[in-house]
């Protein structure tokens, strides 16, 4: 049972480091084409935060160019009375980030 649950540890952190190359490439397409301060963008700065957590293990010194570049783009893209910025507020408080 042990090898069991390594097994898939191993598979979730593969699975993690996958979808953070896919994120990298996928928000170096889409500044390409719609520039830094497009909805669809701001929606995948926060998968990719979401995504980043899981491969740093929460490691705040890395996130905390992504947090400010995501709450950035969240007030420029949808505004701070939008529900999307309160989810965000919501999650850094989960996480114990203050965004800057």
């Amino acid at each position: 049972m042990n090898d069991s649950i390594t097994m898939h540890s191993i598979s979730a952190k593969h699975d993690w480091i996958r979808s953070n190359n896919t994120s990298t490439q996928l928000l170096s397409l889409y500044r390409a084409i719609y520039g830094n301060f497009y909805p669809q963008l701001t929606l995948i700065l926060m998968l990719y935060l979401d995504v980043k957590i899981m491969v740093t293990n929460g490691s705040e010194e890395s996130l905390n160019e992504l947090y400010n570049e995501v709450d950035r783009n969240i007030k420029i893209t949808h505004g701070e009375n939008h529900e999307l910025y309160k989810q965000f507020l919501r999650f850094c408080n989960d996480f114990n980030i203050s965004v800057k």
